[in-house]
């Protein structure tokens, strides 16, 4: 963590300046309209189709402009930002150097062309664009920073202090710029005057803990952890209000220097503080007994004492339930009770004890929980979802059914739940295809469609459905086509496929899926054998395609009586 925080200063440094769409699109509102109505007509549809996101037929427009007109830059512009916007930075190179020659003075197009030629590869004349742009544009502070920061990238240290000098003479001491030139200093082994430099920031404002910590990183992002710590001690007296940050940044400094003794004496100081938040103390806790050096360190106490400092948060249960839970300690599941009693509305917690009684087979329990779940909760759509289950293993068809309709009208008000509202619709939908009921089956996977449109299951089986009830072939055979092109070995999936083209009349093409499927294990599948007898038999191959019913009612648990038929005969009959 610590090696991070530099180079993350940087970047926000950096960020405003770093090449991106959004740097360059700002020059939209620079752009000057053509005086002739046919190309200034031409130039509004193309950028309208830009606004809309249809950069295909902006770019259409836009070529048809430049055929008739090569003065406009603005109009190179356009294009340059669409290949930005494509990925293509090469051919937007092109167009922009195109639109820096129509105009020279335009500050907005030489930036861009100069973030575009070092993004291509072409650093030092991109670097020569931005000095030219700096020395016309002395007032654009913000390019100085950027520039400093290509020189740091392209290794001009001296350069890049040089410009975060000039830039820190423009806008004053800032812990950033000052950052940024201990890092360079630093790297060119002036160690003294780097330390300086922190020195300066924390002299304008000595009652600053931040600035010294600031200092403590530093060091500590150059791995000198002894100054880094010399650094942050004393502060825990002198600044006693922000000993909770101390103690965190001095914990991540052991860390990183491998003292994990000192750096549990810092987190239990940290978890005992009253002035540490809650949620700072349960991501510590965590993050401690997850840390494979720290987590000999950490134990049931510290949760048990977590839990007295808050007995009214339910979460304070969570954590230690999941503690436990994960070390095989089946007492994980009192405090998932607990975070319950404590706060009954917890629907994520009810979730959790859910999953454990159906996990340990204990149907009386995970009944009795459900009822008082959905009790407290019964607006919740994955509770409605567990009750229509439970409703289904009893054998209440019409209960279940009420209950899922509930949960996906539920689910679909929360755009997060997608994906779970495509499965309730799935489960709809095959239990409408069990009462024979086609008409609401089919609209509840074009529902599980819309709210997860790759939905490998519902394609399937709707596609399946389809095609048995003498639907839409063409459908079917496009969205079974995606389950294939999603899993292509997957032997059920072959099978739903070979059977839409055998329904369709295309034999040779059913045979050829089907034998992907025989061959990759589906061979064992009553169902899957049953469906090849009868391409095989429609081919012409009426020997093999008895072998084949056969051997599918030898496997079937539960045969139709077309299927002994067909076994008993050797002979398709519908």
């Amino acid at each position: 963590m610590l090696k991070r925080f530099l180079s993350i200063l940087l970047f926000s440094v950096f960020a405003g300046t770093a090449f991106g769409v959004e740097d360059i699109y700002v020059t939209d509102t620079l752009k000057t309209l053509p005086g002739d109505m046919e190309l200034r007509k031409l130039y509004l549809q193309a950028l309208c189709y830009k606004k809309k996101g249809r950069v295909d037929s902006a770019m259409v427009l836009l070529n048809k402009y430049i055929e008739q007109d090569t003065t406009n830059g603005a109009v190179y512009m356009d294009i340059a930002n669409m290949y930005i916007s494509a990925g293509n930075y090469k051919e937007s190179l092109a167009n922009m150097q195109k639109a820096a020659r129509l105009e020279p003075d335009n500050y907005w197009i030489l930036r861009s062309e100069a973030l575009l030629l070092i993004q291509n590869g072409k650093t030092s004349e991109g670097l020569s664009v931005y000095e030219n742009l700096i020395r016309n544009n002395p007032e654009k502070v913000e390019d100085i920073a950027s520039l400093a920061t290509l020189y740091t990238r392209v290794g001009r240290k001296r350069e890049a202090l040089s410009m975060w000098k000039r830039y820190e003479n423009q806008v004053g001491l800032t812990e950033q710029v000052s950052m940024s030139k201990f890092d360079l200093l630093y790297q060119l082994g002036e160690k003294k005057r780097a330390e300086a430099v922190i020195d300066s920031l924390i002299a304008t404002d000595p009652t600053t803990p931040n600035y010294y910590i600031a200092k403590a990183n530093a060091y500590a992002y150059r791995n000198d952890y002894k100054k880094a710590e010399k650094v942050l001690l004393p502060l825990r007296k002198k600044f006693p209000e922000s000993k909770s940050v101390i103690e965190q940044e001095l914990s991540l400094i052991y860390l990183e220097s491998g003292q994990s003794k000192k750096a549990v004496t810092c987190i239990k100081n940290m978890l005992a503080a009253d002035d540490v938040t809650f949620e700072v103390k349960r991501s510590v806790l965590i993050s401690a007994v997850s840390d494979s050096a720290l987590s000999s360190y950490f134990g049931n106490a510290d949760f048990e004492a977590l839990i007295k400092q808050y007995p009214k948060n339910d979460q304070a249960y969570l954590i230690y339930s999941d503690f436990l839970l994960s070390n095989k300690d089946k007492r994980g599941v009192d405090y998932v009770k607990k975070a319950t009693e404590v706060n009954p509305k917890n629907e994520l917690a009810w979730v959790a004890l859910l999953t454990y009684y159906e996990n340990a087979n204990d149907e009386k329990n995970y009944g009795e929980a459900l009822e008082k779940a959905y009790a407290e909760n019964p607006e919740s759509g994955q509770l409605q979802f567990y009750m229509g289950t439970a409703n289904m293993a009893k054998g209440n068809r019409s209960e279940a059914l009420s209950y899922w309709k509930m949960s996906a009208k539920s689910l679909s008000k929360d755009n997060s739940q997608n994906m779970r509202t495509s499965v309730v619709y799935s489960v709809i939908g095959n239990m409408c295809m069990e009462d024979k009921d086609t008409i609401h089956a089919f609209a509840a996977f074009d529902s599980a469609l819309v709210y997860n449109s790759n939905n490998i299951e519902v394609l399937n089986n709707y596609a399946y459905f389809l095609s048995e009830a003498g639907g839409d072939l063409e459908k079917a055979e496009r969205m079974s086509g995606k389950t294939i092109a999603v899993a292509p070995k997957n032997v059920t999936f072959l099978d739903t496929y070979a059977w839409i083209f055998y329904k369709m009349g295309k034999f040779s093409t059913a045979r050829l899926y089907m034998e992907q499927a025989i061959m990759l294990g589906g061979d064992k599948e009553p169902d899957l054998l049953d469906h090849y007898g009868d391409i095989l038999y429609v081919s012409g191959e009426k020997e093999g395609a008895w072998e084949s019913w056969k051997k599918a009612l030898k496997l079937s648990p539960k045969p139709s009586d077309m299927l002994r038929k067909k076994a008993e005969t050797g002979i398709l009959t519908e």
